[in-house]
């Protein structure tokens, strides 16, 4: 854990870096030291033998570890889904609210848009004259210029 930290200080520092060598700007050096501070307070480890915090929750060992870019794709674990709960039927298999329809709705109407733009490019190719005729490219020579 430790290690990654040190990885991941040590690409922000040379990112930011070349980002102020290259640009000229300070901004980018402003923020990584004030999240570089709020990363290190959010820590657990930090948050148990510096801050004095019990480990209870999310403190306990193992830590967990977050993947925000799992998070933003839903991609990351699920939570435990209550069973009497507003969202019991969506954790059963069913839609919740017809949340799982309107989706599938979007994404059909998704795909068929994809599908006309496509058919209309393969048109605009098979109306296109080809690469080279003379028509489709520009006159380059005087016996070019004459023969058009």
């Amino acid at each position: 854990m430790v290690e990654n930290a040190k990885r991941g200080v040590m690409m922000n520092a040379l990112i930011v870096s070349f980002i102020h060598y290259k640009m000229g700007t300070v901004t980018p050096m402003v923020m990584t030291a004030a999240m570089g501070l709020v990363r290190f307070l959010d820590d657990p480890q930090v948050k148990l033998h510096v801050l004095g915090h019990k480990d209870e929750g999310d403190l306990q060992r193992p830590f967990k570890s977050d993947n925000p870019l799992a998070k933003l794709l839903g991609l990351g674990p699920q939570p435990a889904a209550d069973q009497n709960g507003p969202n019991a039927e969506a954790a059963a298999g069913g839609s919740a609210d017809g949340q799982d329809d309107e989706e599938e709705e979007v994404v059909e109407e998704i795909v068929e848009e994809v599908e006309y733009v496509e058919e209309d490019e393969e048109e605009e190719e098979d109306a296109a004259p080809a690469a080279g005729t003379p028509a489709s490219r520009p006159p380059t020579s005087t016996a070019d210029k004459k023969t058009q």
